[in-house]
């Protein structure tokens, strides 16, 4: 890059070449670029490279990453979800517990934020997951026709990606 365009690559070329090696499945060509990168990397990169892990099946590398992640910010609940989730697929179930444990003391409990809806002049208010609407039922319903549909049209809401 410096020779062809005079450009020093920076955290943001990294950041896209780790990402794009992720999403082909990669893994290793992402590591190999990271270790000899000239600037140091951050959570986001490495958070990128445990999604890869857990959608292509890297169980090993998922597991090395899980815990890196881990160890730079042990507050931050979405990697010891990752985690498990990563041994549920390969069915580890005691290394599931494990990290579900650590997580429930290391990260601190968080007020869940609310999400509004304005529909017909009137303004709704829920949090995920929450059943005590009225019409909860029906809304899940809904929402599992819906999925089905965006699957049927070839899309993939866990890869963000569509095939259609």
């Amino acid at each position: 890059m410096v020779d062809g365009y005079g450009i020093s690559p920076e955290m943001e070329h990294y950041g896209c070449m780790v990402d794009l090696f992720a999403r082909a499945g990669l893994i290793d060509e992402a590591v190999r670029l990271i270790e000899t990168m000239t600037v140091e990397p951050d959570p986001v990169m490495w958070a990128t490279l445990l999604d890869a892990c857990e959608i292509h099946g890297f169980v090993e590398m998922g597991e090395k990453i899980g815990n890196k992640l881990i160890k730079m910010d042990p507050t931050h609940d979405g990697h010891y979800v990752q985690l498990a989730g990563i041994y549920a697929k390969s069915r580890k179930w005691d290394d599931v517990v494990r990290v579900r444990r650590l997580m429930v003391e290391r990260v601190p409990i968080k007020v869940a934020g609310w999400s509004l809806i304005e529909v017909e002049d009137r303004v709704h208010r829920f949090v995920a997951g929450d059943r005590d609407h009225d019409h909860s039922s029906d809304i899940y319903k809904m929402l599992e026709i819906i999925g089905l549909m965006v699957s049927e049209a070839g899309c993939s809401p866990k890869h963000l990606t569509c095939v259609a």
